[in-house]
């Protein structure tokens, strides 16, 4: 059975988030070792519930809305390292279609 386009494309954007958001858990331990403060927990609380909404996102609005919150951690943490003039990777995220 052939699936439609646009469902083949929302499962790949919603893999790339996934992925994006597991690299973001790495990058903020590399953080925390690095000095920095993550007062109780909360980048990585939030990272873990954006990663568990992408597992069960069933839609481009949903998808959207986790995007915009890793697109905002990502700059978080790139502005941190670059205050301690360490570089970044910069992420290719799904493009927001709402």
């Amino acid at each position: 059975m052939v699936k439609d386009p646009k469902e083949l494309q929302f499962i790949e954007d919603k893999e790339t988030a996934f992925d994006n958001l597991e690299a973001l858990q790495d990058w903020l331990e590399a953080c925390l070792d690095s000095g920095m403060h993550d007062p109780g927990d909360e980048i990585h609380n939030q990272i873990l519930d954006l990663i568990e909404d992408t597992k069960i996102a069933n839609g481009y609005p949903e998808l959207d809305e986790i995007v915009a919150q890793g697109r905002t951690i990502e700059r978080d943490l790139d502005a941190w390292l670059a205050q301690k003039g360490r570089t970044t990777l910069s992420l290719t995220w799904p493009h927001l279609r709402g």
